[in-house]
């Protein structure tokens, strides 16, 4: 059987977010692109999630979501918040600029829905998103599976693992300056022992020391690099957090003043993030990004 499910889906996407963007066009609307409408679409549905959240529910590769988020951000569609449950976090909420538009994008969104389905009946109209949500469903339990099998791997001790490796594949050095890659080994190391890094940026982390001198080196270089963009606290979100009323619960009011007036320090010293030990690995970490990139 000549299956084509992949590369028809592969198209579908393709010319439907041509026709996305000309509708855009054709309606004067200007305020938002097609990828940045699913962003929308996404916190229309449900605010306060992250980064990460965003990536998984729109299919937008993470190492584009960063900057797309910050030119948003800057056009005043959406704001950055601390997880009031977890400070390393950032959370996505709307602005009141961006729920005036969601009926601009629901009437386009209409009007690709009517060019999808032409000609189709109500049943094929079911069928058809009924085995669109059954492949979907097929893919997530694929690539949940394949992410629980990483982060089951027991830790290595690190060091010797890359070294080993490199010595078993000496071409592998050519990949990155051994200078360099020490460097980053030594803050990666940093970056796991920090009581304050989270569970992803740990995950990304160890898997980047398991692929150093390996095939997967590249990959996992963006894998470390997109996590840690998205993970690092800046500054600014450092001072609203200790500032708000949900640090004052996780801090202590005395405690969370102190880090509010650190930040402020932070700030005025030039500083564009958070200095807690995670962040601070996380920080030397990306100043090498184009080496490892």
């Amino acid at each position: 059987m000549n299956l084509k499910a992949g590369h028809t889906i592969s198209q579908i996407r393709q010319v439907s977010n041509r026709i996305f963007e000309r509708i855009l066009s054709e309606r004067k609307i200007d305020a938002f692109n097609g990828a940045q409408g699913r962003i929308l679409y996404v916190l229309w549905q449900e605010e306060h999630i992250s980064l990460r959240e965003i990536a998984d529910r729109t299919g937008l590769a993470a190492t584009t979501l960063t900057s797309m988020i910050d030119r948003m951000e800057a056009a005043g569609l959406v704001r950055r918040l601390p997880d009031p449950d977890d400070r390393r976090k950032t959370l996505l909420a709307l602005t009141e600029k961006a729920g005036e538009l969601q009926p601009d994008y629901m009437a386009v969104s209409t009007q690709m829905n009517d060019i999808f389905y032409q000609g189709f009946s109500e049943e094929e109209i079911r069928l058809c998103e009924s085995m669109l949500e059954r492949i979907y469903g097929n893919l997530k339990r694929h690539d949940q599976i394949s992410q629980n099998t990483k982060s089951s791997q027991s830790p290595k001790s690190v060091q010797n693992h890359t070294r080993e490796r490199l010595r078993q594949n000496p071409d592998r050095r050519l990949m990155m300056n051994q200078n360099v890659r020490d460097y980053v080994t030594e803050k990666v190391n940093e970056l796991l022992n920090a009581p304050s890094c989270c569970a992803e940026a740990k995950a990304a982390a160890q898997n980047w020391l398991d692929a150093v001198g390996t095939d997967r080196e590249a990959d996992a270089s963006r894998g470390l690099i997109t996590e840690l963009e998205m993970d690092i606290m800046p500054v600014d979100g450092l001072i609203a957090f200790a500032e708000s009323e949900a640090g004052a619960q996780i801090f202590g009011a005395e405690m969370a003043k102190n880090a509010a007036a650190h930040g402020r320090e932070l700030k005025a010293a030039g500083a564009k993030y958070c200095d807690c030990p995670a962040c601070a690995a996380s920080e030397a970490i990306l100043k090498k990004k184009d080496e490892l990139l």
